[in-house]
């Protein structure tokens, strides 16, 4: 019998995707960084070798120098689509996330050698969010993913990062934060993502510790997105920017 990876049932007739026969070129960035690319990846998003080298780079730059090693040995799969589950009701996924264990790509019928990797569920989407962090602040998130379960003491189960999300969860200070992918929306704040657990805990305050940039914003104690926010370089956003901008001056012009 086969099971169901979404709902865990097992039937002798469901017919699972076989991800594991999913092909990859492998191709080596200038910053020593081995990219997998996946089918279709460089026919939509032809830039993306370019992108992820700049990407790794920048995060090279900001990273102590002790993990670079770890940084190159990390493959990063790319994918241009990705589902997993029954083939007739697939679930898709469009995120990016780090590999630290097989059981998950045993689950989804993946190839265990993504064990300890970077992976990319869909080449446009990555392009399209990373603008959001104004550049490498995704790529940088997911590697800070590894670097806590390759470096600290205890890897994933490190107490002291642990016991501080505790700290920062019951503080209540991130309960309501600005997020920059809903700049200009009705509503623009949410629960800080820092809060989700604690993996996502170390990566979300490392790339802040690292990302020592836009200081002329440091400190402006404003809930104004467009006053406290690094410049804003996603089409999404700006399209909004300039929507409100239109609707602001229409309203003056039948003033």
């Amino acid at each position: 019998p086969t099971c169901d990876v979404e709902n865990s049932v097992c039937s002798p007739e469901l017919e699972l995707i076989d991800n594991t026969q999913r092909r990859y070129n492998p191709v080596n960035l200038k910053c020593g960084v081995t990219v997998q690319l996946g089918e279709n990846v460089l026919r939509d998003s032809p830039d993306i070798i370019d992108i992820m080298n700049h990407d790794l780079t920048s995060c090279l730059s900001v990273l102590p120098a002790s993990v670079g090693w770890l940084v190159k040995r990390t493959h990063i799969w790319v994918n241009r689509t990705y589902a997993y589950g029954n083939i007739h009701a697939p679930t898709v996924v469009s995120h990016s996330t780090a590999h630290h264990f097989p059981g998950w790509l045993l689950w989804v019928q993946d190839k265990a050698e993504k064990e300890a990797s970077i992976e990319i569920y869909n080449s446009v989407e990555y392009l399209n969010l990373r603008l959001h962090y104004n550049g490498c602040g995704l790529m940088l998130h997911e590697l800070c993913h590894i670097i806590h379960q390759t470096t600290l003491p205890g890897g994933l189960s490190n107490m002291l990062v642990i016991e501080m999300h505790k700290i920062a969860k019951e503080s209540g200070k991130y309960s309501r934060v600005l997020r920059r992918d809903w700049a200009l929306n009705e509503v623009d704040t949410d629960v800080a993502y820092c809060t989700l657990n604690h993996k996502e805990f170390f990566a979300e305050i490392s790339v802040s510790y690292l990302s020592d940039f836009y200081h002329d914003v440091d400190g402006t104690g404003t809930v104004d997105m467009a006053k406290c926010s690094p410049p804003f370089v996603s089409p999404v956003v700006l399209g909004r920017m300039q929507q409100k901008h239109h609707i602001r001056n229409n309203g003056k012009s039948l003033v």
